[in-house]
């Protein structure tokens, strides 16, 4: 490794260090926050059929609506 690479990583080490719990919730509010609004995304989730009412209950007190598809191949195919 030369020089320049130890004092690249040095600095690169430092920099990560550095982020604090303030910069994470900042970046996560400004870049996150739509991807997880319940108004705005649609998600697909498989599931075992035996753990599907846990994972409605779940997402369903947080805001997301179920809609289950027991066959997906006759759900595509409509």
């Amino acid at each position: 490794m030369t020089m320049s690479h130890m004092v690249y990583h040095t600095v690169r080490l430092a920099g990560i260090q550095a982020v604090t719990l303030d910069d994470l919730r900042r970046v996560a509010r400004t870049h996150l926050s739509g991807i997880l609004d319940a108004k705005q995304v649609n998600m697909v989730a498989t599931v075992n059929p035996s753990k599907a009412e846990l994972l409605k209950e779940g997402l369903s007190a947080h805001g997301y609506t179920l809609q289950p598809v027991e066959d997906i191949e006759g759900f595509f195919a409509q």
